[in-house]
């Protein structure tokens, strides 16, 4: 972590030398909330190859109302169009895929992240195996 003043800092578990601070409260609750320590591999085992049709689905965390999940999807599979009750944040970790957001087609590829509106009707079609990263 980045320590230091100014609205830049990041939380951090001791206090910056440059004066007063809220460190010590938001480091108390940051560990509060890191106390339960997951970690697992997205490379290993049947997550980076499935062997069904269906899109391999691995639910990274599910707390209070928020989800991390990651996706891979095999080249030519694709979502018919749906929605969410709430905002979902999409982040393309491996390869390519074509998602449509209100009838908008755009092409993503690694790196690029799409947010979706809640209500919005989505869709999506992999051109070649991709693995995305979803927040909801």
């Amino acid at each position: 972590m980045r320590r230091g003043c100014g609205p830049a800092a990041l939380p951090t578990f001791s206090r910056p030398a440059c004066g007063p601070s809220t460190t010590p409260f938001l480091s108390f609750n940051l560990a509060l909330f890191l106390m339960e320590v997951t970690s697992g591999s997205l490379l290993a085992g049947t997550h980076a190859h499935p062997s069904s049709a269906n899109a391999t689905t691995h639910v990274l965390l599910r707390r209070e109302g928020h989800t991390i999940i990651h996706k891979q999807f095999d080249a030519g599979q694709s979502m018919a169009p749906h929605h969410a009750p709430h905002d979902v944040f999409v982040v393309v970790l491996s390869g390519e895929l074509d998602i449509t957001v209100a009838d908008e087609p755009r092409h993503y590829v690694a790196g690029d992240y799409v947010i979706f509106p809640a209500n919005a009707i989505h869709s999506l079609y992999c051109p070649q195996t991709a693995q995305v990263l979803i927040y909801r």
